[in-house]
């Protein structure tokens, strides 16, 4: 795995590509890492003064130096571009003095008028169109267009409208620090409102493609325009037409669920198998994702990783035509979900699909305002919790059970830390085999936590929250790596320790990289299991929170 190249420049606006182009023609033309480093260094100083830039500015250095990594001299120099890119998009107020004070330079200097002006005209007027290409004389004709499109849109945009209001009760704001649902790049899909975003575009796109064929005869021949042309025809028609397209829908996913089962079963074979029949062949996958920071709220995007995979998979003829369909459409869902920068846990199927189109909205936002009340009343016991918590498991299925204790931990109630999450789902009642059906989302969920927990603590002390928040940020994951099987999950706890590792070798050269590595290092050293008490730990951190404090005030 290598991180590096940006997809694509930014369309910068005239001023800011002005400041840019100038920037970037200082950079080295030969790539040579100490020289990109330094010019990138003074840019990131020259730009990003003000304190309120400080995460923004770790966060991007911190990217960059890790995007160097293994990259050629091209790789590198294209990196470095997209910082700087980035950086004057940050900060479009010194742009726009720039070119000001450059136009006037020019005005200045006639001779140079001239040359200035047609690189200016370059930077902002767009490039001549390209003629389309010839078709080829053998192409085949466009389809034409489908005859029933305006039932179809029509009926896409009922549909969607009514699962918008039902998933959007699984939508959380962003936990602030400290918190022990606190995530850095990538949220709880459900939690997130892209994630109502990639559903619609699934259900209304593939998904109803799929079922074109039904629909078409049961529903679109019934719809006619100008019967329908009027608010009150289109709500009796829907009123009463509802049933049978939510039964339309619900019924495919019913049958794709154990075809596409049976489709990744098929898979797993092939790839433990150590000899294939011919039906298998090997190919190596490319895999190219971009590289996502969330910083005080604004998210961008710097460089990209590509990952390859060389998997054993069965060629079509290998698999019924209706699981090769049901694989096709799973993988259409997911890419709908990446595209919005999310990820699916690997207990995603569609019986869960299905299970958003069939639940009661309405009583599962009861059910968890109840629950949320009911674990921070004062009065109630863990054990009475844990007791009304196995109705929760009898009500609603295991995905929407999952969903609800996420739910419940995310809210930070009294009674539902870390710990209890862990016991609840994790213990060691639950052979690994049943948390896969049980708990579908909250393992996932688990193992994410000592890392994000690390970013967490990162950014406490990059942020320059109160000493009590940074205090209990690293309580929080000294408490997960105490609660965490150090078996089951030793890469997950290892990762957590290289992330705060990490962070002292990107803040080498910034001034307040004294009081970073104290705070890492004896954050380290706790979680280690070397002799260095938790009291003594926290001592560290308050020492480093105040260093930097007092850094900040002068």
């Amino acid at each position: 795995m290598r991180t590096g190249l940006y997809c694509g420049m930014r369309k910068l606006p005239p001023d800011q590509q002005e400041l840019f182009d100038s920037l970037a023609a200082k950079l080295p033309a030969d790539g040579q890492e100490d020289a990109l480093i330094h010019q990138v260094d003074r840019c990131l100083d020259s730009l990003l003064r003000r304190q309120g830039d400080a995460e923004f500015r770790v966060t991007v250095h911190g990217a960059f130096l890790s995007g160097l990594r293994g990259a050629t001299a091209a790789e590198r120099l294209e990196l470095a571009r997209e910082v700087l890119a980035i950086v004057v998009e940050k900060r479009p107020e010194i742009a726009a003095a720039w070119a000001l004070a450059h136009r006037e330079r020019v005005r200045d200097t006639p001779h140079r008028r001239a040359v200035d002006d047609e690189e200016v005209a370059r930077a902002i007027l767009p490039p001549p169109e390209e003629e389309p290409p010839a078709p080829a004389l053998d192409e085949a004709p466009a389809p034409p267009p489908y005859a029933h499109a305006w039932a179809e849109d029509l009926v896409a945009r009922q549909l969607t409208e009514i699962l918008r209001r039902k998933v959007k009760v699984f939508v959380m704001g962003e936990p602030s620090i400290p918190s022990a649902a606190w995530w850095h790049e990538r949220p709880l899909f459900l939690f997130s409102p892209r994630f109502v975003t990639a559903l619609l575009a699934f259900v209304e796109g593939p998904l109803m493609e799929s079922c074109r064929n039904v629909l078409e005869h049961q529903i679109y021949v019934l719809m006619k325009k100008r019967a329908l042309a009027h608010d009150e025809a289109r709500d009796a028609f829907f009123k009463e037409k509802r049933p049978l397209l939510w039964r339309i829908l619900t019924e495919k996913l019913t049958r794709l669920a154990p075809l596409h089962q049976n489709a990744v079963a098929t898979l797993e074979l092939a790839r433990k198998k150590e000899k294939l029949p011919a039906e298998f062949k090997v190919v190596r996958l490319p895999v190219r994702v971009p590289r996502r920071f969330r910083v005080l709220g604004v998210r961008f995007s710097l460089g990209s990783e590509t990952r390859y995979r060389r998997v054993k998979v069965p060629v079509i003829t290998a698999l019924d035509p209706d699981e090769a369909e049901a694989l096709a459409l799973f993988d259409a869902f997911r890419k709908a979900v990446e595209a919005e920068g999310l990820a699916l846990p690997d207990g995603t199927d569609f019986q869960f699909l299905s299970c958003l189109f069939d639940f009661d909205a309405k009583l599962f936002a009861k059910t968890h305002a109840e629950f949320r009340a009911l674990a921070d009343h004062p009065e109630t016991t863990p054990q009475f919790l844990a007791e009304r918590l196995k109705w929760v498991d009898k009500q609603f299925s295991n995905f929407l059970s999952d969903i609800l204790l996420l739910m419940l931990f995310g809210d930070g109630v009294r009674l539902f830390d870390f710990k209890a999450l862990y016991e609840t789902c994790i213990g060691a009642s639950l052979t690994r085999s049943a948390q896969v059906t049980k708990r579908p989302f909250v393992q996932d969920e688990v193992r994410r936590r000592p890392v994000e927990l690390a970013w967490q603590m990162r950014m406490a002390l990059v942020t320059g929250v109160t000493l009590e928040a940074a205090s209990e940020a690293a309580n929080m994951l000294v408490m997960v790596h105490g609660v965490m099987s150090s078996r089951r999950f030793a890469g997950e706890l290892r990762e957590s320790i290289e992330v705060l590792e990490a962070f002292k070798d990107e803040t080498v050269g910034d001034p307040r990289h004294g009081p970073y590595a104290e705070a890492m290092d004896a954050l380290i050293a706790h979680l280690s299991g070397k002799e260095l008490k938790r009291q003594t730990c926290l001592m560290h951190i308050a020492s480093a929170w105040h260093a930097l404090a007092k850094g900040a005030a002068s």
